[in-house]
Formats: C-alpha cells, structure tokens, sequence
C-alpha cells in the first residue's frame, strides 16, 4: 500500500496503483492527479489545486479554480480571492448593500430602479435621465442621501436645508435666492447688489458707495435717484 515503487497491490487492507493512487478499506483515496466528472472536460485534480476551465488564480477563461493561492471563478475572473484575503468582485451584495461598477447603494435605492446616480430611460419613445431620488447612492458620480441631499463629481452640493459652523468659502454659488460671485453678492431680483471690489451697496432706488482718497482719507455718499 505505501510502497513507492510501479506496480498494482490489492489485499484486505486496500488497493495500490504506483505510488500516485491508494484507497484503505476505510474509504480514504489517495490521488495525485485525476478527474471528476467527463474526463478533461470535468474537474481536474492536481496537487495543489482543483479547477474547471481555469488552470490558475488569474486565467480569463470561463470556469472556477481552487487552489493553495486562491479561488477563482467565472470569465474574466469576475470573482477571486487571493491567500492574503484579497477579493475581487465585479458585483456583489453585503448587508443590504449592493455593489456594482456604477457605485455602492442601499435596498431603498435598488427597490426604486434607481441603483446609479443617474440613469437613462425611455419614456414616450424618448431617451431621458433619472436621478436617483430614493434610498443611498455612492459612486464615482458622486454621493446622494435620498432626494433632498447630493453632491456630484464636480463638487457641487444641494440641500434642502443646512447648519454649517466655522468658515464656510465659496467664489460663486447660490444660497436663499441670493448669487454669490468673486466679488459681489445679488439678490434674486437684482434689487440689491454688495460689491465689494468697487466699494458699494446698490438698491434698486440708491446707492452707497465708499472709497480713499489719495491721503487715505474715507470718504462715502448715498445716492437717491430713479430706477
């Protein structure tokens, strides 16, 4: 049974063939290569590894793979996990969390059809895009907390309501109907404009402006006129 030697042995005590095949009459198979299933078309049993199309950790063709280095499945090893815990996943699922290449998000956002942060439709023969107004949405198009909170790619953020503290900066924006630029700020209506790289307040009926003088002595006047 354990000889290393060629050659065929069958006693009560099991079967040898070679030294690369054994089984004990307690059912324990020894085999250092070999098939399961349809020959090579099946499973192929190696030393350190079991695998079905895919002979290694890393090969692109359709099958699975189990080795000492890792696992492996599917075409374009769309899921592996490597001896040091790494794992790829081209898609997934983890708490209620879903993982796609678009981005993470929640049930809430997957129940409403709307797992990307904006997505195209057809509506009426017609091509138009959704944003994702339901549940959580993380991607690389940015972040959405249900329908009154989001920022895209491009940094720009939009909620309904807000408390900041500390220094808030801004070169331009909008907040509560009035436009923020460099150097001004405007209301809605355009009644009221701040600028302060000329010095003055301007209303739609008046204007105070200020200004140094070349002794730098400040001098201010209001003007009252019509529109």
């Amino acid at each position: 049974m354990t000889s290393k030697e060629d050659g065929f042995y069958l006693s009560k005590s099991g079967l040898s063939i070679g030294s690369n095949f054994s089984v004990n009459t307690e059912g324990k198979i020894i085999a250092r290569k070999g098939y399961i299933g349809n020959g090579a078309s099946g499973f192929t049993i190696d030393s350190n590894k079991i695998y079905n199309g895919k002979a290694s950790l890393t090969d692109a063709v359709e099958g699975v793979y189990i080795g000492t280095n890792g696992i492996s499945l599917g075409k374009g090893n769309t899921f592996s996990v490597t001896k040091a815990g790494l794992i790829n996943a081209v898609s997934g699922r983890v708490g209620g969390w879903n993982i796609s290449s678009a981005g993470i998000y929640n049930d809430a956002a997957k129940n409403a059809k709307q797992t990307t942060y904006s997505h195209k439709v057809k509506e009426n023969g017609k091509e138009v895009t959704k944003v994702c107004t339901t549940g959580v949405f993380l991607g690389p198009a940015g972040l959405r907390l249900g329908k009154n909170f989001h920022v895209n790619s491009a940094g720009n953020l939009y909620a309904i309501n807000g408390y900041f503290g500390g220094t808030l900066e801004s070169g331009a924006g909008h907040i509560g109907g009035w436009s923020i630029t460099k150097s001004a700020l405007t209301s809605e209506n355009k009644y009221i404009v701040l600028n302060s790289a000329q010095g003055t307040i301007k209303g739609r009926y008046w204007e105070i402006a200020s200004y140094y003088d070349t002794n730098k002595k400040l001098h201010s006047h209001f003007i009252l006129g019509s529109e």
